[in-house]
């Protein structure tokens, strides 16, 4: 298998011992070498400095030096095993899931090797543990990609830099904030509020709690001097919203303060001036 080393490892047969030496001579070490370190098949292995040992090594010349021996072997691709995580999101209307491989078994140092993947969730709609489905096979990208072959695929999960090997691949899909109901949809006349929609509800003067709108149909009454404030409701998407306030007959009074940088003033102008909303 692949390690970015020239370095084989084949079995020696050997021949040419006399049957009454057989268990008397034996292989002690030898060097073997790849002529390249790359994958590939064919390659031709160069087998040296072969020493003999045991009894009768010394009739059978114990120290080959000088005997070169050429064979071929292949040297198969590393194989990688990844574990891949998915990352909860935010409900926002598609499948998209961010897939990702957040662990495997080791390159070679100083490699240029990228493992990707990608995949979508089985569902669109926010819940937990959704399963994820990986759309393709984790492949290999980079240059010296072709030194290398993806093993197992284990799904897992991160929790604080740990990871957790699980049986299925999931994750989680939040429910998302509503924005606030658009200003321009409401109409206030005639002692009334109209434009909200059956999705919203309202805060009344006085409650603590947010009534349902589908209820208030017709429009709600209104007394000056009082805030209703508006909302869309919690859905199975969606957790409540931003709120929309409207004021009716509600005064604020503004202070303005001049900084005539030491000039006199001129004229005749109000020390207080006040705005009325509603």
């Amino acid at each position: 298998e692949y390690d970015g080393t020239n370095a084989a490892y084949p079995s020696l047969v050997y021949g040419g011992i006399m049957d009454e030496d057989r268990d008397k001579v034996k292989v002690e070490s030898y060097t073997a070498e790849y002529k390249t370190s790359e994958v590939g098949q064919g390659i031709e292995v160069t087998i040296s400095n072969i020493k003999l040992s045991g009894e009768a090594a010394s009739k059978y010349q114990p120290y080959a030096d000088e005997i070169v021996l050429t064979a071929t072997g292949t040297i198969k691709p590393r194989t990688i095993n990844v574990h891949v995580t998915a990352n909860n999101k935010d409900y926002d209307g598609t499948a998209a899931a961010n897939v990702y491989v957040c662990g495997h078994t080791s390159f070679v140092n100083g490699e240029d090797v990228e493992l990707k993947v990608n995949g979508h969730f089985e569902s669109v709609d926010a819940g937990e543990n959704i399963p994820v489905v990986i759309d393709e096979e984790v492949t290999l990208a980079g240059a010296d990609s072709g030194n290398y072959v993806v093993g197992t695929v284990t799904p897992a999960k991160m929790n604080d830099g740990e990871m957790t090997e699980t049986a299925t691949l999931t994750a989680t899909i939040r429910k998302a904030q509503q924005k606030a109901p658009d200003i321009t949809l409401f109409t206030v006349e005639d002692g009334m509020i109209t434009g909200y929609t059956g999705e919203m509800e309202v805060l009344l003067p006085g409650n603590e709690e947010y009534v349902d709108c589908a209820g208030l149909t017709g429009g709600i009454q209104i007394e000056s001097g009082n805030s209703y404030v508006f909302r869309y409701k919690e859905d199975k998407n969606h957790l409540p919203g931003a709120t929309t306030t409207i004021n009716v007959g509600v005064t604020a009074t503004v202070k303005i303060t001049f900084d005539l940088c030491g000039e006199a003033v001129k004229g005749n102008y109000p020390t207080t001036a006040t705005i009325t909303t509603g």
